[in-house]
């Protein structure tokens, strides 16, 4: 049965806390795209064009299929990347994974050719409705203390199905902003985050 996934990827979100490839893979000829470029952190991907976008915010943007049985999400992440040597940056996405789903399973686990620190990880779990749904993340550290998650999840008959597409996006995934832009540009948000967070905490214990 095919289940819409775009809430799932909301719930990855939560979990985080809210290079270009060498060996490129031809796009799908009988697929249209469209590249998209991220308005602030500017990182680059092709998009098949019936698919929608429904969420960006100044980190994250993730789109959904025509029916949306098939999700696929962006995330930049702030993080010191000399804490964690190569293999424990792929167990940072396989954790976030295994947090998401229930009785998920690696499946594989291969490294992202030229991309730094780089691994794409398959896997598979159940969803909160009791679906199977297959997981493909890749995972990249293309900047000094800058992370990129891809998030591809799907049953799976829509997975194999949009598999061609998925290869493409993640082996045409690109990022064209300077590391001092980037990082400025996350470090204004996560300040911008905790200035809130500390208001909120602050107005409740005012009304308490």
């Amino acid at each position: 049965m095919k289940k819409k996934l775009g809430a799932l990827l909301l719930v990855i979100v939560l979990l985080v806390s809210l290079a270009a490839c060498s060996n490129k893979t031809a796009l799908p000829e009988d697929v249209a795209f469209t590249t998209y470029k991220h308005p602030d952190i500017g990182f680059t991907l092709p998009v098949p064009n019936n698919w929608e976008k429904v969420y960006e915010n100044q980190d994250a943007a993730y789109w959904t299929n025509a029916d949306g049985t098939m999700a696929l999400m962006v995330l930049c992440q702030l993080g010191g990347n000399s804490y964690y040597n190569e293999e424990e940056v792929g167990d940072l996405l396989a954790d976030m994974f295994a947090k998401g789903f229930s009785s998920w399973q690696e499946l594989s686990r291969e490294k992202a050719e030229g991309y730094p620190m780089g691994w794409r990880i398959v896997g598979q779990g159940i969803d909160q409705d009791g679906n199977t749904v297959i997981t493909d993340g890749m995972i990249t550290a293309p900047l000094d203390a800058v992370r990129f998650y891809l998030f591809a999840m799907a049953g799976p008959g829509e997975y194999q199905e949009n598999l061609p597409a998925i290869d493409a996006i993640y082996t045409s995934f690109d990022v064209v902003t300077s590391q001092d832009k980037l990082y400025t540009q996350m470090m204004e948000e996560k300040e911008a985050r905790y200035t809130e967070q500390a208001e909120a905490e602050e107005n409740q214990q005012t009304a308490e």
